[in-house]
């Protein structure tokens, strides 16, 4: 399994690249230096800065067909993730999870993360954003990747890889709070499809069960 999301990561960063080199093919020539300068800003962004990476793994008792349409479809975002959302099902596409969605724009949730990559029933990627409450790091992007795999017992073993952290102390808070999100997260997505879809109006608090 370790292999395998190793392996979607490397697909992942291969496919970032290539997006930013049929840019650089069809569009304005530039110059060397200008190509060059953009190049090495463009790796701060693919690539970590730090070592720092989340990992949460979690069976979920259900196959992976319907896990993979609760993380994809806005019915099914809506069971477990957040009351409300945008969502399209697209490179590109929307993946904007919205927690306060009484909150004015901006505010809400994830407004602006988008899907990165995709393949259906396997894998998910998408970009990331920190709570309105820490502020400097709302500013820019994660990204996370998520793979299904079916375990024994008709169900799907979900691993949750959260990269893109950066140096300082309020990306610090931002990985200590997303550790904790994280779990929040998939431990609604077990209890969903145990107990049924969450009442949001007194939304599930699991126990810390996820590695």
């Amino acid at each position: 399994m370790k292999t395998r999301l190793i392996v979607w990561l490397i697909i992942l960063t291969v496919t970032m690249g290539m997006t930013v080199l049929q840019g650089e093919l069809y569009g304005t020539p530039k110059s060397k230096k200008k190509e060059k300068g953009e190049q090495m800003e463009m790796e701060k962004k693919l690539f970590l800065t730090t070592g720092l990476i989340i990992r949460k793994i979690v069976a979920v008792p259900a196959p992976v067909d319907d896990v993979w349409k609760a993380w994809t479809t806005l019915e099914g975002v809506k069971t477990f993730f957040a009351p409300d959302a945008s969502l399209e099902l697209a490179v590109g596409g929307d993946y904007e999870m919205y927690f306060a969605p009484e909150q004015p724009e901006g505010l809400r949730g994830g407004e602006g993360c988008k899907i990165l990559s995709f393949v259906p029933g396997e894998m998910l990627s998408f970009t990331w954003s920190a709570p309105p409450s820490i502020p400097e790091v709302r500013k820019e992007r994660t990204w996370v990747v998520l793979t299904f795999q079916p375990v024994e017992g008709n169900k799907t073993q979900v691993s949750l890889v959260h990269l893109g952290w950066q140096a300082g102390e309020e990306w610090q808070k931002a990985l200590k709070y997303f550790d904790r999100a994280w779990e929040i997260v998939l431990g609604r997505l077990q209890y969903r499809f145990q107990t049924g879809p969450l009442d949001w109006k007194k939304p599930f608090t699991p126990k810390l069960e996820v590695k």
